[in-house]
């Protein structure tokens, strides 16, 4: 089944043939755009992804190759690149396990494939989306003309019933809840320097070691050190729980000197900075 895949991925990253067919984007003016710049350096390696991804029929395909490569040579890029090399393997594996147990999707997948590769059917702009969102958001296909139904039948779904009222409620939420979460911490802006975020000296000798590490783990939008206090999801969250606090205050339905219970745990992104999380966190609360 991968290469039906390479087959829709070929079909969506490609250049603008003027006949108005269905694409994505080109990603061939990031690869070949990467410079000596690392915001350059790594867009190409994304594009080399993608085009990798898309299979050895990619016209830019060796090029892909020799760029991801040439970055795991790189004592600064090696870490990334062996990041996209371990993706493209697990995407085939994790693809062809879905496939053999979801014979559905297989003929999802399978169908998509023969249609971008149909002469034409590329034209068909709706009939093409309703096909990739069959695969890749099948949440979303037959939902034109029926929005606010399926949007209906999404709250119907998630509607709470109430049977009977909790025997032995909670009667103090600030002393009785405990309110958790937890914080994404990676290293600072590459265009930043650890000595002008005006923390102590410690925490920014520890932080320039922290920027010399490999990366060692990868999640969705984690917080970069340094980021102002406006942009801090930590800082965003604990103060929307604190206007919660207040407003229940102002009700009367918690005491005027009550105070919450919050428990911060933090993942990094880099081993370096488990040792100076709690410092850092300490200093920007201040």
């Amino acid at each position: 089944m991968l290469r039906q895949l390479e087959t829709i991925l070929r079909t969506l990253l490609r250049q603008g043939d003027g006949t108005g067919g269905f694409r994505i984007f080109d990603p061939l003016a990031q690869l070949d755009g990467a410079g000596d710049d690392e915001a350059g350096i790594a867009r190409a390696l994304n594009a080399a992804f993608l085009i990798a991804l898309a299979g050895p029929d990619h016209p830019a395909a060796e090029r892909a190759e020799r760029m991801l490569d040439e970055m795991g040579d790189s004592s600064r890029w090696a870490a990334v690149a062996g990041f996209y090399r371990k993706g493209i393997e697990l995407i085939g594996k994790e693809l062809a396990t879905v496939c053999e147990r979801d014979p559905d999707f297989a003929d999802r997948l399978r169908g998509l494939a023969e249609w971008v590769g149909g002469q034409g059917n590329l034209l068909e702009t709706s009939a093409t989306q309703e096909k990739l969102w069959s695969v890749f958001f099948p949440e979303a296909t037959n939902i034109r003309g029926r929005e606010q139904q399926r949007v209906d039948a999404l709250r119907q779904r998630r509607h709470v019933k109430i049977t009977q009222l909790n025997a032995n409620p909670i009667g103090d939420p600030a002393r009785q809840i405990l309110f958790t979460s937890n914080v994404l911490l990676t290293l600072p802006s590459a265009s930043t320097e650890p000595g002008d975020f005006g923390f102590s000296a410690e925490l920014t000798e520890q932080l320039r070691r922290a920027c010399d590490e490999p990366q060692l783990f990868w999640y969705d939008h984690p917080i970069q050190i340094g980021v102002e206090p406006r942009a801090n999801e930590v800082l965003h969250g604990l103060r929307g729980l604190q206007s919660a606090l207040e407003f229940e205050r102002d009700r009367g339905t918690v005491a005027a000197d009550a105070r919450l219970t919050c428990v911060l745990s933090v993942s990094v992104t880099h081993q370096g900075l488990q040792g100076l999380a709690k410092r850092y966190l300490g200093e920007e609360f201040a």
